[in-house]
């Protein structure tokens, strides 16, 4: 995880309003976000090869209500870059279950928190200057 400095650190509105302006802009809601708070996630690219997954994510905390609620008051948070490492095979850990004869077959990450290379890095601070200035005129 490499944390991005950012004029939408500290940034207010409802989530309805933040979850418009990010959801235009192809960020998604995070996975594992409750009321206490989550994340807008956008995939920037991906190095399927390498099985390596690049995102900018953007936490937000809701100062009132809770997160996913239309009228909840949202900070956002530090930006960062964060990178997943896939495996780019079978997963070691796949089993059979007779109770649902279903195979688990998705791969477990190598690493949630990868290193990024440079160039991902820069790649994330310019797009995140571009949703900086959307923001900003908003």
């Amino acid at each position: 995880m490499i944390a991005l400095q950012s004029s939408l650190d500290g940034q207010r509105g409802t989530f309805k309003e933040m979850f418009e302006f990010f959801n235009a802009r192809d960020f998604a809601i995070g996975g594992g976000w409750d009321i206490d708070g989550g994340f807008f996630d956008l995939k920037m690219g991906a190095d399927e090869e390498k099985g390596m997954f690049y995102f900018l994510r953007i936490p937000g905390i809701p100062e009132q209500g809770n997160f996913g609620e239309d009228d909840a008051v949202i900070r956002l948070g530090t930006p960062f870059l964060l990178v997943h490492h896939y495996q780019n095979d079978q997963d070691d850990t796949a089993r059979y279950r007779t109770y649902t004869a279903v195979i688990d077959q998705f791969a477990s990450p190598v690493e949630k928190d990868a290193p990024a290379p440079d160039e991902w890095v820069q790649r994330t601070k310019d797009w995140l200057r571009k949703i900086e200035e959307e923001f900003a005129h908003r």
